[in-house]
């Protein structure tokens, strides 16, 4: 029975939905770790050849049990608790290590019966700056290599491939070009303009036919909304129109697609009994935004009956619930920082956006919690902070440094950390762009371009002139 119950937790799911399991990176160690709730140590699950952690001896199956000669406390699945446990220990040891005079940092392991310690050298790049990451030559190299990760797994025809379906290609595909585009690179223009393309196509039908009806999978209206969003963003940021006509098609689909009480589903169907699916409609606010910054029209009855049921949703505390019924707000952040962006890049409705920053503030540990794409609720959170609060946002991005830290791997690529519970969504959408998306959507605050950081500038992302 006990040899049973060994074998069913070191096979236990990765990422399960419970958050009795996560599944860790080990960062610019080169490696991964599986931590458990209630316990103290991290299992080794992965050691990359050749990097500091094979160099120093580490293997997998080694349980890890301390840093530094500090014990790790334990892992917990509560949320509120964000990084608590070997997974933050492991983060800020690694940013000491890389900014100390010899590079080192020391792993407590065990190892069947016997307990050793072992010294990890990496490579030394110093401390984040005071206002990381803005002004951050540390963030900054990431950034680029997260950029030449995304570059370089782009697919010819200019999308990132998901796990399953077109609208999860369409969806992923959106959310790492926002990332490539926040670096503000003109080497990157080429990446960007086919990224438009592959978004746009057919003939800038942007996947929807004539009668705007949902065309490529059951989760259309995700990808018609962070089309909209992407393409918004690039006609901001180049100047180039010739994509108004498509953005401008994804933001008459949403409006179609309502219903007359403002409700949407996952595409053409309101599902859940008619109570609709709000995260949708937070995401079609921030098209609709965007759309209307870059230049297109958008329907005023629309924006306000959608408003409508997102109000209904809202809190007290400013969170926005699953639905308007008193659903809780255990993953509300992408739903709330959606809807707050939203309103900030239409300048409207200020009390209740601040009211949205608020609870954002408030709740930082918990972003990463959003509606089985833990991804969303970064990207968008870190986002409407930067625009409402310079000081939470500075707050947000001390209190998630370990977290950069560990899906920062040897070669400055990003790989995936989760969310504590569901991560369903992030894994159709494949796990390594999704990374990369968080990542650069979060480090593209520091010295923000995008319209959805808070810029208002047009035409600032030109080809170099020879």
């Amino acid at each position: 029975m006990i040899a049973l119950l060994a074998m069913a937790l070191t096979f236990a799911p990765a990422d399960d939905k419970a958050g009795n399991v996560q599944d860790i990176p080990l960062g610019p160690l080169g490696g991964a770790a599986r931590v458990r709730h209630g316990e103290v140590e991290a299992e080794v699950t992965a050691v990359k050849e050749g990097s500091p952690a094979a160099r120093a001896g580490l293997l997998v199956g080694d349980r890890l049990f301390a840093v530094d000669g500090e014990e790790f406390p334990e892992h917990t699945k509560n949320i509120d608790a964000g990084g608590a446990g070997p997974e933050e220990e492991l983060g800020d040891a690694i940013e000491r290590a890389e900014s100390s005079d010899d590079g080192v940092l020391s792993l407590g392991v065990r190892r069947d019966e016997e307990e050793l310690t072992l010294a990890v050298r990496v490579p030394r790049i110093g401390a984040y700056a005071e206002n990381f990451p803005a002004g951050c030559v540390k963030s900054r190299s990431f950034y680029d290599g997260v950029c030449a990760q995304l570059v370089a797994s782009q697919s010819a025809d200019g999308r990132w491939r998901a796990t399953t379906g077109i609208s999860a290609d369409r969806y992923v595909s959106a959310l790492c070009a926002i990332a490539l585009l926040g670096r503000g690179d003109p080497a990157h223009l080429d990446a960007l303009k086919k990224a438009a393309g592959f978004l746009a196509q057919p003939d800038g039908k942007a996947f929807l036919d004539d009668e705007l009806a949902p065309h490529g999978g059951g989760l259309d209206n995700w990808a018609i909304c962070v089309t909209a969003m992407y393409l918004s963003e690039y006609v901001i940021a180049t100047g180039d129109e010739g994509y108004l006509p498509s953005i401008q098609r994804c933001v008459d689909a949403l409006t179609k697609r309502m219903t007359e009480d403002g409700r949407f589903g996952h595409a053409g169907t309101v599902g859940y009994g008619g109570k609709g699916l709000n995260i949708i409609n937070t995401q079609a606010q921030l098209a609709w935004a965007l759309a209307e910054r870059a230049g297109c029209e958008i329907d005023q009855e629309a924006w306000e009956k959608s408003l409508k049921e997102i109000r209904l949703s809202t809190g007290e505390n400013g969170g926005v619930r699953y639905w308007t019924l008193q659903t809780g707000y255990s993953d509300a952040s992408a739903r709330t920082a959606s809807a707050a962006l939203a309103l900030f890049v239409r300048d409207e409705e200020p009390e209740l956006r601040e009211q949205m920053a608020g609870w954002l503030a408030k709740h930082s540990t918990r972003l990463r919690e959003a509606h089985a794409v833990g991804s969303i609720g970064m990207i968008y959170g870190t986002a409407a902070l930067r625009c409402f609060d310079e000081k939470a946002w500075r707050g947000h991005m001390d209190g998630w440094a370990w977290y950069l830290n560990l899906m920062r791997q040897p070669d400055l690529s990003a790989n995936y950390l989760g969310s504590k519970r569901n991560n369903g969504g992030d894994s159709y959408l494949r796990k390594r762009h999704v990374a990369a998306a968080i990542c650069g959507a979060m480090l593209a605050t520091g010295e923000p371009k995008l319209a959805m950081c808070g810029s208002k500038e047009r035409g600032w992302l030109k080809p170099e002139q020879d």
